[in-house]
Protein backbone atom coordinates (compact mmCIF):
# COMPACT_ATOMS: atom_id res chain seq x y z
CA UNK A 1 0.00 0.00 0.00
CA UNK A 2 3.16 2.58 0.59
CA UNK A 3 4.03 1.83 -2.40
CA UNK A 4 0.95 2.80 -4.29
CA UNK A 5 1.88 6.24 -2.40
CA UNK A 6 5.34 6.82 -3.48
CA UNK A 7 3.83 6.25 -6.84
CA UNK A 8 1.27 8.81 -6.83
CA UNK A 9 3.86 11.43 -5.22
CA UNK A 10 5.95 10.63 -7.95
CA UNK A 11 3.02 11.48 -10.84
CA UNK A 12 2.81 14.60 -9.18
CA UNK A 13 6.37 15.52 -9.16
CA UNK A 14 6.49 14.91 -12.77
CA UNK A 15 3.39 16.73 -13.41
CA UNK A 16 5.07 19.58 -11.62
CA UNK A 17 8.42 19.26 -13.02
CA UNK A 18 7.33 19.23 -16.89
CA UNK A 19 4.95 22.17 -16.55
CA UNK A 20 6.48 25.71 -16.80
CA UNK A 21 4.91 28.68 -15.94
CA UNK A 22 2.38 30.79 -18.11
CA UNK A 23 3.47 34.78 -17.83
CA UNK A 24 -0.06 35.45 -17.13
CA UNK A 25 -2.68 32.82 -15.51
CA UNK A 26 -5.58 31.70 -17.77
CA UNK A 27 -8.37 32.55 -14.94
CA UNK A 28 -7.63 35.67 -12.89
CA UNK A 29 -6.79 34.91 -8.87
CA UNK A 30 -10.46 35.88 -8.36
CA UNK A 31 -12.30 32.68 -10.43
CA UNK A 32 -9.24 30.29 -10.01
CA UNK A 33 -9.32 30.37 -6.13
CA UNK A 34 -13.01 29.90 -5.74
CA UNK A 35 -13.10 27.14 -8.06
CA UNK A 36 -10.09 25.24 -6.74
CA UNK A 37 -11.31 25.46 -2.91
CA UNK A 38 -14.56 24.05 -4.77
CA UNK A 39 -12.80 21.43 -6.37
CA UNK A 40 -11.14 20.44 -3.09
CA UNK A 41 -14.29 21.15 -1.45
CA UNK A 42 -16.23 18.36 -3.60
CA UNK A 43 -13.24 16.01 -3.50
CA UNK A 44 -13.30 16.32 0.69
CA UNK A 45 -17.41 15.52 0.64
CA UNK A 46 -16.75 12.52 -2.09
CA UNK A 47 -14.11 11.17 0.07
CA UNK A 48 -15.73 11.50 3.19
CA UNK A 49 -18.64 9.79 2.06
CA UNK A 50 -17.07 7.29 0.79
CA UNK A 51 -15.14 5.98 3.76
CA UNK A 52 -18.15 6.40 5.82
CA UNK A 53 -19.95 4.19 3.84
CA UNK A 54 -16.99 1.88 4.87
CA UNK A 55 -16.72 3.17 8.14
CA UNK A 56 -20.34 3.04 8.91
CA UNK A 57 -19.80 5.74 10.91
CA UNK A 58 -19.06 4.29 14.08
CA UNK A 59 -15.68 4.87 13.24
CA UNK A 60 -14.39 1.02 13.05
CA UNK A 61 -14.22 -0.84 9.86
CA UNK A 62 -17.33 -3.00 9.60
CA UNK A 63 -16.53 -4.26 5.75
CA UNK A 64 -13.32 -6.33 4.70
CA UNK A 65 -9.74 -4.28 5.23
CA UNK A 66 -9.63 -4.79 1.58
CA UNK A 67 -13.14 -2.70 0.88
CA UNK A 68 -11.32 0.04 2.89
CA UNK A 69 -7.84 -0.08 0.65
CA UNK A 70 -9.90 -0.24 -2.59
CA UNK A 71 -11.68 2.73 -1.50
CA UNK A 72 -8.56 4.41 -0.59
CA UNK A 73 -7.01 3.51 -3.97
CA UNK A 74 -9.64 5.22 -5.75
CA UNK A 75 -9.75 8.17 -3.93
CA UNK A 76 -6.13 8.71 -4.48
CA UNK A 77 -6.15 8.33 -8.19
CA UNK A 78 -9.09 10.84 -7.85
CA UNK A 79 -6.94 13.20 -6.24
CA UNK A 80 -4.11 12.65 -8.92
CA UNK A 81 -6.37 13.34 -11.59
CA UNK A 82 -8.15 16.74 -9.95
CA UNK A 83 -4.74 17.99 -8.93
CA UNK A 84 -3.55 17.60 -12.06
CA UNK A 85 -6.43 18.66 -14.19
CA UNK A 86 -6.11 21.87 -11.34
CA UNK A 87 -2.46 22.34 -11.83
CA UNK A 88 -2.81 22.54 -16.24
CA UNK A 89 -6.41 24.46 -16.05
CA UNK A 90 -6.07 27.00 -12.97
CA UNK A 91 -1.93 27.48 -14.13
CA UNK A 92 -1.07 26.85 -10.64
CA UNK A 93 2.41 26.64 -11.74
CA UNK A 94 1.84 30.43 -12.16
CA UNK A 95 1.89 31.02 -8.27
CA UNK A 96 4.14 28.57 -7.09
CA UNK A 97 6.73 30.09 -9.71
CA UNK A 98 8.01 32.95 -7.81
CA UNK A 99 9.94 29.95 -5.25
CA UNK A 100 11.68 28.78 -8.16
CA UNK A 101 13.99 32.10 -7.68
CA UNK A 102 14.94 30.58 -4.76
CA UNK A 103 15.05 27.28 -5.95
CA UNK A 104 13.79 24.83 -8.12
CA UNK A 105 13.29 22.27 -5.36
CA UNK A 106 10.91 24.87 -3.29
CA UNK A 107 8.79 25.18 -6.47
CA UNK A 108 8.01 21.30 -6.37
CA UNK A 109 7.85 21.02 -2.59
CA UNK A 110 5.18 23.98 -3.02
CA UNK A 111 2.91 21.93 -5.49
CA UNK A 112 3.74 18.89 -3.24
CA UNK A 113 1.72 20.54 -0.41
CA UNK A 114 -0.96 21.87 -2.46
CA UNK A 115 -1.41 18.03 -3.16
CA UNK A 116 -0.90 16.87 -0.02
Amino acid sequence: MIYNNLIYFLVIIFVISTDSAPETPQLAPWYGLPLFTAILFAFYRIAGSRFHRVCAGKGKITGTGSSYFSVEKKLSILAVILFTACWYSLDLSYYVEPLTALSEVFSNLAGLILFF
